[in-house]
This record gives C-alpha cells, sequence and structure tokens, in this order.
C-alpha cells in the first residue's frame, strides 16, 4: 500500500507552527530570566544566554521576512540589523523574537504553493518550503540550547522533536 505524503503546503505550514512555538516558548523563557542569568551558559560553551538570545532573535526576525521577500518583494533586511540585534537588552530581545514569532504563521498562511516551490537564498539555495524546515529546526534546537546551561536534563518537548526529525519532510524531499 502506498503512503500518501503531505503537501508541501501542509509540511510548509505545519514547519512555521511548530517554528513559531518554539521561538515563542524562547521568548518567554528569556522574559523570565534574573537580570544576573543573561551572562549564564548555554548549550554552546562559547555562547552567553544573550550571545544566543541575539542570534535567536535575528533568526526569528529573518524568517518572516524571507517569507515576504517571496510573497510581497520584500528587499532585504540592512545588515546591520544582525549586530544591532546582538547588542540589545534581553527584554527587548525576548520581546522582539515574540512579534517576529507571531509574523511567521500568518506569512506562511498567506504563500501560494507556487511561492512555497521559489528558490530563496539560505547562504545556499533551496525553495521557500524547505527553508521553512531550518526555520523549525534552529528555533526547535536553540530552544534547548538557550534552556541546557541551566537545566541539565533539558530536553526538547516530543512533539517539536517528531516535526523536527520526522519522516514526512524526508519523503517530500523528492516531490
Amino acid at each position: 500500500m502506498a503512503v500518501q505524503q503531505p503537501a508541501v503546503e501542509e509540511l510548509a505550514r505545519s514547519f512555521a507552527r511548530t517554528a513559531s512555538a518554539a521561538f515563542q516558548d524562547q521568548a518567554e523563557s528569556f522574559r523570565s530570566l534574573a537580570d544576573d542569568a543573561w551572562s549564564g551558559p548555554t548549550g554552546c560553551a562559547a555562547w552567553t544566554i544573550h550571545d544566543l538570545a541575539g542570534h535567536i532573535v535575528g533568526e526569528a526576525i529573518w524568517f518572516p521576512h524571507l517569507v515576504r521577500t517571496v510573497t510581497e518583494g520584500a528587499p532585504p533586511l540592512p545588515n546591520e540589523l544582525w549586530e544591532e540585534l546582538k547588542y540589545l537588552p534581553g527584554r527587548e530581545i525576548a520581546d522582539r523574537m515574540s512579534e517576529a514569532a507571531q509574523q511567521l504563521v500568518p506569512a506562511v498562511d498567506g504563500t501560494t504553493p507556487e511561492q512555497l516551490q521559489q528558490p530563496v537564498d539560505l547562504g545556499f539555495t533551496a525553495p521557500l518550503w524547505q527553508a521553512l524546515w531550518i526555520c523549525m529546526f534552529e528555533a526547535v534546537l536553540h530552544n534547548w540550547d538557550g534552556r541546557a546551561g541551566r537545566e541539565p536534563g533539558a530536553t526538547i518537548p516530543t512533539a517539536w522533536a517528531g516535526s523536527s526529525c520526522g519522516t514526512e519532510w524526508m519523503n517530500s524531499r523528492s516531490r
């Protein structure tokens, strides 16, 4: 019996929902931190919580904008934005991340099947729907990363792990 593969549109929307939830959860986690916790460790030995937060907020902002470059012809974000984000106060990083997380699902919901197939620049070229898998993977991984330095037993929520590592995307790559 043949297994029906999910449509690319369904996958893209699922990736966006999972990424949005992971970014939103991370923003809430960052909001709960005491001021002195921002210099604490993460799952990456080279980064403090603040360093990681500066990186994650950039991804959270960039991915909905990447969708808008396809759907609306939006120009690229200015290069200096990435450095500015790294140095924002922690609470502002959390707020910007939350705002961006709220933009991701509506941006993806507004795409057409043709737009999801358009190539985008990630430092390499991939169809937009596959870029959304990378968005989800980054959001989920960094959500864990943001907790691992403070919570030695931190895990990735099962539903997010299933979305990130599930067979749906792998089966659909050949389309």
